[in-house]
Formats: structure tokens, C-alpha cells, sequence
């Protein structure tokens, strides 16, 4: 798995939800789905972050989620409001 514990603590530093690495313009979002960490998805969705976000691909981390099969992932960011 990965972080899901120190997310919380970074968004309540003001950590940037949005921020992204240089390779490929992509977010922790896109990040955290394209590898299916779902705990992680779910903490960092706490964040409220742009859900419409694409990365230089032109894909979102629902795209990402789709294609990876990660179906509880999918869940999440569909029913996030």
C-alpha cells in the first residue's frame, strides 16, 4: 500500500491537493488511482480535490480507474460530492 495515514496530517498543513510531478503533469489522485490505492483515493478525495483534472495524457483519475478495473476506486470518485 501507501501513505493513506500522512495525508490527512499534509492537507491540514495546507499541502496543495492539486500539485503534481513534472513526468507526466500528474496529481497524487492520478497517482494514487493508477496504482489502486483506494485508502488513499478516499483520504485524498477528504481534500476535495478537481475531480476533472486531467494529466498531459488527457486522462483523469476516473479514466485511470476505469482502465485499471479498480471498481471500488471508481465508486469513490463517482460518488463523491
Amino acid at each position: 500500500g501507501g501513505n493513506a495515514a500522512i495525508i490527512p496530517l499534509l492537507l491540514e498543513a495546507g499541502a496543495n491537493i492539486e500539485a503534481s510531478i513534472e513526468i507526466g503533469d500528474n496529481t497524487g489522485l492520478i497517482l494514487a488511482t493508477l496504482v489502486g490505492y483506494e485508502a488513499e483515493v478516499g483520504e485524498l478525495l477528504k481534500g476535495n480535490p478537481n475531480l476533472e483534472r486531467k494529466n498531459l495524457e488527457g486522462k483523469t483519475a476516473l479514466d485511470y480507474a476505469r482502465e485499471g478495473n479498480h471498481q471500488s476506486i471508481v465508486d469513490l470518485l463517482v460518488n463523491h460530492v
